[in-house]
């Protein structure tokens, strides 16, 4: 215990927090509040008087990229989530390799903020960055119009097949590839006959769900059923909770 305090000690800050101070303040609240506004902008011009240049977009995307310092790739995560530039998108995006597991998951809340279906489906898609982020970019890809989400489809089933996760963000992912559409049918009824068990599970619950594929009922009641789900209106609950 007293080594761990050692260490919070020496860790380097920003307008007084560290990295995972800093994560912790991002995360916990969907609408930062002037506090911590003022607190981000005093850290951010702490960044940028170091570096001697100016407070754009560009400097901060360079200092996510390429800081040496954890703290300061974490501030920049954070202001730049609300940067709806491309520039800023790939950024985070290119951020969820970082070798700071809490770079990278503050660079996942920043993309689900930002909620573009490219960054959503980065949040999706990878395994470095927490469960939770995910589950809600998954809830949120589900929560776009018909077919809007169709460049997350790749994504989706990937997580459909990540099994070191629970069943709700599954099933996320399950109500994002219904809202998809049409789109999504081929990959899931391939899912259905070549995927593991567990994709199969799931990809019988979307089929049964979207109501398009008759020819396939038959199987699609038969792993519903081996996967011991009651009835697919207990399962549409599920996925609305």
């Amino acid at each position: 215990m007293f080594r761990w305090f050692r260490r919070q000690l020496a860790a380097p800050r920003l307008a007084g927090q560290t990295a995972g101070e800093w994560y912790v303040l991002h995360r916990s609240s969907y609408k930062l509040d002037t506090t911590v506004w003022d607190l981000l902008a005093q850290a951010v011009l702490e960044i940028t008087s170091r570096e001697g240049s100016g407070t754009t977009p560009t400097c901060l995307i360079d200092v996510l990229v390429t800081d040496a310092t954890e703290v300061a790739r974490c501030v920049a995560a954070i202001q730049l989530s609300t940067d709806p530039s491309p520039e800023a998108e790939t950024a985070l995006i290119a951020a969820l390799q970082d070798e700071s597991e809490l770079v990278r998951r503050t660079a996942a809340e920043s993309l689900f903020r930002l909620g573009s279906v490219r960054g959503l489906a980065a949040v999706v898609g990878g395994s470095r960055h927490g469960h939770a982020v995910r589950t809600h970019a998954a809830f949120k890809l589900a929560n776009l119009n018909s077919g809007e989400a169709k460049e997350a489809l790749p994504a989706l089933m990937v997580l459909l097949q990540y099994q070191d996760i629970n069943w709700r963000t599954h099933l996320a992912a399950v109500a994002a590839l219904k809202k998809i559409g049409d789109a999504a049918i081929p990959a899931l009824v391939n899912g259905l006959h070549k995927g593991s068990p567990q994709m199969r599970k799931y990809a019988a619950i979307a089929l049964k769900e979207m109501g398009k594929t008759p020819d396939l009922l038959p199987m699609i009641d038969e792993v519903i059923r081996k996967a011991g789900l009651s009835g697919i209106d207990e399962d549409s609950e599920m996925i609305g909770h």
